[in-house]
């Protein structure tokens, strides 16, 4: 485990377990309860760029990116939808971002 991640929580996962994540908070609603997720959306409903660990999407819905050292990755979806882009990049020369637009232009049509 990156110990270097301080605060940043130090998880290792994969995209499956990332996206079976995601679609438990934001979409089904099976991992915490519609008030907690409100709180965290709540300052997006307002304008806002960031709620509490939830950023307003890139390309659509809403999601959540992060670096470190050898990595960087980027994930959003759609709750009504649940359309779904992750990715997950092994260099941190290259930005997760690029490929994200690209996806997501692909299934926003």
């Amino acid at each position: 485990i990156a110990s270097s991640a301080w605060a940043a929580g130090s998880m290792v996962t994969t995209v499956s377990e990332l996206a079976t994540f995601i679609d438990a908070v934001y979409v089904t609603g099976e991992l915490l309860q519609p008030e907690s997720v409100a709180e965290m959306t709540a300052a997006l409903d307002a304008g806002e760029e960031y709620g509490l660990g939830t950023h307003a999407g890139a390309d659509f819905g809403i999601g959540h990116g992060g670096a470190i050292i050898g990595f960087n990755s980027v994930a959003e979806v759609d709750p009504e939808t649940g359309a779904m882009v992750i990715v997950v990049v092994n260099n941190d020369g290259r930005r997760a971002e690029v490929a994200s637009s690209v996806l997501a232009e692909f299934i926003t049509g």
